[in-house]
């Protein structure tokens, strides 16, 4: 369709290189989350109602689901050899994504949790969506089988070899918690040898596996038990900690209702 043929290079960065469609998600996917967010926010301060159907509070993550799964599946079939068709698919696919992952907390906890401290993990999936999604578009290829293919001798192993490391970084960094750093960790090799050498979040994967002080001998205790204090005061009091809280109640507004217990209905 090449529709913003006019923005100096997108015909040879975005509509050349077959990328239009993802372009559009893109957009889409931070359209999206803008108004999205900027309706939720609205709504809690003049305490607007909500969509329901039949009596039941909709969701905005059930019709994201819905989009998801309608422009995914068609975008198996020969409709995206289209060139509307396949930025329509796009666009709805992001919309659906954006509407999903605004309310991934709740998914994850199985709960309603939207306002609260936990609900933080809804922002966090979005930037790393829209991180991964941005990452794309400029052409980051981690398993660019075709440039490996082309390199010869011992440049294709070294390739292979640093690609499998940077993987390996990222994947550690995001088990330490630290989702921001993982993504970045994809794209700088660097990023990821200093993110996961650093102390875990302490509510992470990691910290539960090696940071438990109930676990372990008395002497590992103990240094567990002084891992999780230094991981605790860094990410609640530090100076890492007060940033990141800072910029996810920026972004998504500051949490104030304790979430429901486990047992109670999903609803905000």
């Amino acid at each position: 369709m090449n529709l913003f043929g006019w923005i100096p290079g997108y015909t040879d960065g975005i509509y050349n290189e077959g990328k239009e469609p993802l372009f559009l998600l893109f957009i889409a996917f931070l359209a999206t989350f803008f108004l999205t967010r900027l309706y939720t926010r609205l709504a809690r301060v003049y305490d607007w109602g909500s969509a329901s159907a039949g009596g039941v509070h909709m969701h905005h993550m059930v019709p994201g689901v819905i989009l998801m799964a309608i422009c995914g599946g068609l975008g198996f079939t020969s409709l995206y050899d289209n060139g509307i068709a396949a930025g329509i698919l796009a666009i709805g696919f992001g919309i659906g994504t954006a509407l999903t992952f605004d309310e991934f907390a709740m998914i994850f906890h199985v709960r309603d949790v939207y306002w609260s401290d936990e609900g933080r993990t809804s922002i966090h999936a979005m930037l790393m969506g829209m991180a991964l999604a941005g990452l794309l578009l400029v052409g980051f290829a981690p398993l660019d089988f075709d440039h490996e293919r082309e390199a010869s001798g011992g440049a294709g192993v070294f390739l292979f070899v640093t690609l499998s490391i940077n993987a390996a970084l990222a994947i550690l960094t995001f088990l330490k918690g630290k989702q921001f750093f993982g993504v970045a960790a994809l794209l700088i090799p660097t990023v990821g040898v200093w993110s996961s050498i650093r102390l875990a979040k302490p509510t992470s994967p990691w910290a539960r596996w090696f940071y438990d002080p109930d676990r372990g001998s008395k002497l590992r205790r103990k240094a567990r038990e002084r891992k999780l204090r230094r991981s605790e005061k860094r990410f609640t009091y530090g100076r890492y900690g007060r940033f990141e809280r800072w910029f996810t109640d920026f972004i998504g507004g500051s949490p104030t209702a304790q979430p429901p217990p486990l047992d109670s209905p999903v609803e905000h």
